[in-house]
């Protein structure tokens, strides 16, 4: 493991069997989440913390607010790691569309508010653009995304979603992901897993007519954009008394899902978050982490 992962990591050790637990709940796998998924989120953590010094030091050592705390970092350090559970995670029924929403919500955040909101406007709620961007100008500062910019973005997301989920989910032939319309419901596949990817730290806001105060404090020690996510994930509070607030309501009540490549998985599969098992040691996960470091796993990419 990176010296700088590791030092952070022993110092925090709560976090690493947190991350664990974390883990978990999208792969109940134990050897997986052990040998693959978290070496791979600390090399996310790694990228993460050199580009922290490099703003800094491009602002010649004056502060620099990071994109997200260490801690939401490493959280979607797991969210991208995921992809390497492909081969091990191939007769779960759930994993294409927990694939689909980890890379919808990962690369999005990393890219932005603008990305975030065609990611789940656009693209999983399948809502008219000028929805999409009436809700993006109303949840931040300076988030603006206008209705002539969705279908750029929303292309370059399509990009990145070929090159992330490949051999899990059916695309076209222009390369969007082949969707089908369903019903959302209360508590569904989608709600849960979007609830699950919400940036550890952000707080619910209190009122949609208040969301700019609400990111100007709300970031849980990242950007005011880590605290955008929040609305826009937090499906059975923030974002649905939003869509109410700003006269949405039947804009947003369906979900676009992927078609599954294997032909016996459902495209909205039944699953049901289970509570994680008790970590392991600090030591213990720390022991496993760094010999798998030292024989070498892939780069992140």
């Amino acid at each position: 493991m990176p010296v700088p992962a590791v030092r952070w990591a022993n110092q925090h050790g709560p976090t690493v069997q947190k991350l664990y637990q974390y883990a978990m709940c999208f792969c109940a796998n134990d050897r997986v989440v052990k040998r693959i998924i978290l070496p791979h989120a600390v090399r996310v953590y790694e990228l993460f913390k050199s580009r922290v010094d490099l703003w800094w030091k491009s602002d010649r050592g004056r502060p620099h607010a990071p994109l997200f705390s260490p801690e939401q970092a490493l959280q979607l350090g797991i969210l991208k790691a995921l992809k390497y559970a492909d081969r091990a995670q191939c007769h779960d029924p759930a994993w294409p569309v927990i694939r689909y929403l980890a890379a919808l919500v990962d690369e999005s955040l990393w890219k932005g508010p603008r990305f975030l909101a065609v990611a789940i406007g656009s693209l999983l709620y399948g809502a008219k653009p000028r929805s999409v961007a009436l809700l993006s100008q109303n949840f931040g500062p300076e988030s603006s995304l206008v209705y002539g910019d969705v279908g750029s973005v929303k292309a370059s997301v399509h990009g990145q979603l070929r090159k992330t989920v490949r051999g899990l989910i059916m695309y076209d032939e222009r390369g969007a992901p082949r969707t089908v319309r369903v019903a959302k419901a209360p508590g569904d596949v989608v709600s849960q897993l979007l609830e699950l990817m919400i940036p550890w730290g952000t707080p619910h806001s209190g009122s949609p007519a208040n969301h700019r105060e609400y990111l100007m404090r709300g970031t849980g020690g990242g950007s005011w954009h880590v605290a955008t996510a929040h609305l826009w994930l937090d499906q059975g509070n923030c974002f649905k008394r939003a869509q109410h607030h700003w006269g949405l309501v039947g804009e947003f009540d369906h979900w676009n899902l992927p078609i599954p490549l294997n032909p016996q998985f459902e495209p909205n599969p039944i699953w049901v978050r289970k509570p994680p098992p008790p970590p392991p040691s600090k030591l213990q996960l720390m022991s496993l982490i760094s010999r798998h470091e030292s024989l070498g796993c892939p780069p992140c990419r």
